[in-house]
């Protein structure tokens, strides 16, 4: 099983692409469906509106895999769940969890794929012997992710992130200690700080 924190733009893609390949998910959102998300948050549609994410997702998800949606923000409080799994998602919207999950990651030694999408622009990394904490501490051009994003990045970011998950559980990962930034076309793969 595999835990994904946000299912917004990029996290409803990376649960659609898993759960059909038949991957157990445990996913944490807090948020409704708003009108304005239904352009790149493609799980959902019109009559999702007002409805709680985790709940229209565990709806049309669980006859693919098993479902367990969890109606809260992810804080310190649910680190258990960290421990419970070996693949973290961070697919959140705000540097607060991120720097969270990339923290506590880093002192389990879980593995964490880490997704974002901003206009034109988006980001991904996997990172296991990396230290993804140091890279994002400063200045994130991400952090306000459910902003003015381009519907089809958050696509691209999450078909990536779901497909460098399921190879990872096939034993073949292709991006481990790898983040690939990806801006109107144009990709670039950068190698991440070894762990000191």
């Amino acid at each position: 099983m595999v835990l994904i924190i946000g299912l917004g733009g990029t996290g409803s893609s990376v649960a659609m692409f898993l759960a059909r390949r038949g991957v157990n998910i445990t996913a944490f959102d807090f948020d409704e469906v708003n009108e304005s998300d239904l352009n790149r948050q493609i799980l959902y549609g019109p009559k999702d509106v007002g409805k709680y994410k985790v709940e229209v997702a565990e709806e049309k998800l669980s006859s693919f895999c098993k479902f367990k949606g969890v109606k809260e923000r992810f804080d310190v409080g649910f680190e258990s769940y960290i421990d419970e799994e070996d693949i973290i998602i961070d697919c959140s919207d705000n540097m607060e969890t991120r720097k969270l999950l990339a923290r506590l990651c880093h002192l389990k030694g879980k593995r964490l794929f880490h997704t974002a999408a901003i206009r034109n622009q988006g980001r991904f990394a996997h990172v296991y012997k990396s230290d993804f904490y140091s890279v994002i501490k400063n200045k994130d051009v991400f952090v306000e992710c459910h902003r003015h994003v381009e519907p089809s990045v958050c696509g691209i970011i999450g078909a990536l992130c779901a497909n460098e998950v399921i190879l990872t559980l096939k034993g073949k990962p292709a991006f481990e200690d790898k983040m690939l930034l990806y801006e109107e076309g144009r990709v670039d793969i950068v190698s991440l700080v070894p762990k000191s």
